[in-house]
């Protein structure tokens, strides 16, 4: 595992993919908020609470992988 630490190669493709990683939290985001709407407009829509839930764990998982994958560049 050092050696992959250590060898600046391994990263060449954290910037690109750490962007690509905001967009896709973005539309996340968005899709959240879609959602969130059309609950409003009927609560007992199951679709949009499981859309939602499916969005929240996305976010978890791309939060958390992002996070540790900056632990290793600091």
């Amino acid at each position: 595992m050092l050696g992959s630490i250590t060898n600046p190669a391994a990263f060449a493709d954290v910037q690109n993919s750490s962007s690509n990683n905001v967009s896709v939290l973005n539309k996340s985001d968005e899709a959240i908020k879609t959602n969130d709407k059309k609950i409003e407009i009927n609560s007992q829509d199951s679709e949009a609470q499981h859309n939602n839930v499916l969005y929240i764990n996305k976010i978890n998982l791309m939060t958390y992988a992002l996070y540790n994958k900056g632990m290793y560049l600091n």
